[in-house]
């Protein structure tokens, strides 16, 4: 067998039956007057409130201290929340752990990434994916990172771009630094093209907080991520590809990570998917659909 399908990036696993949802969506019935520039105005709290329950009805992971945040906003994928994190803390040096997401480093020039926990500072602000982007799990320096930050003072937003993929995941967001929480549907439905998200916040002075305040989102894909949401749990996605992503590791000597697109190794032979941390994470969603798809494992 041959890895050369294997991806360095964080490609979703496309499911059939969630393609089949998208398609029966009646988009007729999204619109006002016929007019594609009118839709329905409670569609903002509708979907809001159908990510939080999905969010919160999850069997395989636990998420505490969502009800601290006062604010809770449509995002249009968790990238428009790195974008406003980045905007809102400009004067801010951008700090992140290494094997992060490289959208930050190739797009803003204050990021900075951090090689020891000592070299945060009071006038930084920290990103941190949770679960962590080089290995699909909590980073392991988690809590030491949430306790310096709340010494120094430092605003940390925490991007939750693998719930819905992911099991295993114990999140307490009680730390008083994290100023923001962002989850997307983007890794769980393969919908990156029609991606929506929730934030969680403190901030009611940032643009997505006037842009939710003026209704000004994407409201047609929240619109249609509510009926996803309804249909497809959380857990669906891990749930049905998790034989075959243990198939997959076994077959090519991986670790499975708790984030099912993944497996992780230390072997030389996988250096080209080196996270830049030491961690070599290997995408496999396409071998996993392969092998599901075969009915082997199911």
């Amino acid at each position: 067998m041959s890895d050369n399908r294997f991806v360095k990036g964080a490609a979703p696993i496309a499911d059939v039956n969630v393609l089949q949802s998208i398609k029966k969506v009646e988009f007729e019935h999204l619109f006002v007057d016929n007019n594609p520039d009118i839709v329905p105005r409670d569609g903002v709290e509708q979907f809001v409130v159908a990510m939080d329950s999905w969010i919160r009805q999850s069997k395989l992971n636990s998420i505490e201290g969502l009800d601290r945040f006062p604010h809770r906003y449509v995002i249009h994928g968790i990238t428009q929340s790195l974008d406003d994190f980045m905007i809102t803390h400009q004067s801010r040096r951008i700090c992140t752990m290494p094997g992060e997401y490289p959208y930050l480093p190739n797009c803003f020039h204050h990021h900075h990434e951090l090689t020891q926990l000592s070299e945060l500072s009071s006038g930084d602000a920290l990103l941190l994916s949770t679960p962590f982007a080089s290995t699909g799990a909590i980073h392991p320096q988690f809590d030491a990172l949430m306790a310096l930050a709340t010494e120094l003072e430092v605003p940390v937003m925490i991007d939750c771009a693998y719930f819905g993929i992911c099991h295993n995941l114990q999140l307490k967001l009680d730390h008083p630094c994290i100023e923001r929480v962002c989850f997307s549907t983007s890794k769980a439905f393969a919908a990156g093209h029609l991606r929506a998200g929730i934030e969680y916040s403190f901030r009611n002075d940032t643009t997505i907080a006037k842009q939710n305040k003026w209704q000004y989102v994407n409201l047609l894909n929240a619109m249609i991520n509510t009926r996803l949401l309804a249909q497809h749990s959380a857990d669906d996605t891990f749930n049905t590809y998790r034989p075959a992503q243990l198939a997959v590791c076994e077959a090519y000597q991986l670790t499975p990570s708790d984030t099912v697109i993944f497996g992780l190794s230390d072997e030389d032979k996988y250096a080209r998917f080196d996270r830049g941390d030491g961690h070599y994470r290997c995408g496999i969603s396409l071998h996993i659909r392969d092998i599901h798809d075969s009915g082997v494992f199911q």
